[in-house]
């Protein structure tokens, strides 16, 4: 196995399993994990399992969660005589996690296991944020509802920062959101545009503003398109 790594400046967050320990922070809250794995779950993330011995197996689903454990598709190449192992993958807010576990019982097409005690969670994003320019504005719908009233602050290919446009009450946090839509504004020379539409989001994270006194929200975004993922890495050009 190589030599483990920490999580420079400018790493790109391809393979966590390479990093430090120490690049992680660990999370021990049951209702915490609870949410983590049913995300997981819910929205088909996938999963890499990196054996003791640095070997990685890719292209895992999470099947199912009981009160006995967790059950997950039986990777290509599986190894039955691999007992404990590493489980990574990755959130709808961009982070990388990842649990220790062990297999309880190696069946044909799947993999039983205990629920962990403990997940950990990189503490760099996978991208940049991006500052947007004043007036960039975000439309969206919540239970069918189209919410208009959000300023864009933030940007990248995993998430976003908003806040609303008065002291109003804000989404709660696990809101999910649907058909993202984010215009930027003229500047200048240089004519605004809107960017694709973005299928899925999830507020990760609610705060009132010191200063302004309205609420903000941190959202991640949930989508399967390179072409989506191109327009928001390039708005800063």
């Amino acid at each position: 196995m190589g030599q483990r790594r920490d999580v420079g400046p400018d790493s790109e967050v391809a393979s966590p399993w390479e990093f430090l320990e120490s690049s992680f922070l660990s999370e021990g809250d049951r209702d915490k994990i609870d949410n983590t794995l049913k995300e997981a779950k819910g929205n088909h993330l996938s999963l890499t399992l990196v054996a003791e011995d640095g070997r990685v197996f890719t292209q895992s689903l999470l099947i199912s969660l009981s009160v006995d454990g967790l059950l997950i598709d039986k990777p290509l190449e599986w190894d039955d005589q691999i007992a404990t192992f590493r489980l990574f993958f990755r959130g709808l807010n961009g982070r990388w996690l990842f649990f220790r576990t062990g297999v309880t019982q190696v069946m044909p097409f799947s993999l039983s296991m205990a629920w962990p005690n403990e997940v950990f969670v990189l503490q760099r994003r996978s991208y940049q944020r991006i500052t947007v320019p004043q007036g960039t504005r975000a439309i969206l719908k919540r239970d069918g509802r189209l919410l208009n009233s959000f300023y864009v602050r933030d940007l990248s290919p995993a998430g976003m920062l908003v806040c609303t446009a008065s002291p109003s009450s804000g989404l709660s946090v696990e809101a999910i959101l649907n058909d993202i839509v984010i215009s930027l504004p003229d500047i200048g020379a240089k004519l605004g545009r809107v960017l694709p539409p973005i299928d899925r989001g999830q507020v990760v994270r609610t705060y009132v503003d010191e200063e302004s006194q309205i609420y903000c929200h941190g959202i991640a975004f949930n989508y399967d398109s390179d072409y989506i993922r191109a327009a928001l890495g390039q708005i800063s050009e």
